[in-house]
């Protein structure tokens, strides 16, 4: 497993230096949701500078019988910015607000509320942890991380 991983980051890392090596100017982020943000805290560890920084959004930070998801990640191994985005009703047990406010602590974060009724399972999109009724200002907010500017902090 760990040679996957290894070589996963060292094909993320030749794809980020090939984007930089054409588009110069453009920045590269990581971003990942939910059990994704478990790959997209790795590789932000493993990439370094090779990246700007990393989204980890409704993040999965407690350990379930899948494995230990985020629980366990040593987050001082991420030197680049990070941004934490949470739903605070997210209702997906292994992604606890609780857990990313924790987070907050060290890293920057949007918290959501409210959103138009549920129309799907607790982990599925059109819930609170896929921000259902309220992805667009959450798009807005990660944009505007991304390139720097002031972003929204609460959403609701």
């Amino acid at each position: 497993m760990r040679a996957l991983a290894l070589g996963l980051a060292l094909l993320a890392i030749g794809d980020c230096r090939a984007a930089q090596e054409r588009l110069p100017e453009a920045g590269i982020f990581l971003a990942g949701h939910s059990r994704g943000s478990v790959s997209a805290a790795a590789l932000a560890a493993k990439l370094g500078n090779a990246v700007q920084g990393v989204v980890l959004i409704s993040t999965a930070s407690k350990r379930d019988r899948h494995g230990q998801a985020l629980s366990a990640f040593d987050f001082a191994t991420i030197l680049i910015p990070v941004l934490l985005i949470h739903h605070r009703n997210d209702a997906w047990p292994i992604n606890p607000y609780v857990n990313a406010e924790r987070l907050s602590k060290r890293f920057p974060i949007v918290t959501v509320s409210g959103g138009d009724p549920s129309q799907s399972g607790p982990c599925d999109s059109q819930s609170a942890h896929g921000f259902w009724g309220r992805d667009a200002p959450v798009a807005k907010a990660m944009k505007s991380w991304m390139l720097g500017q002031d972003f929204a902090r609460e959403i609701g």
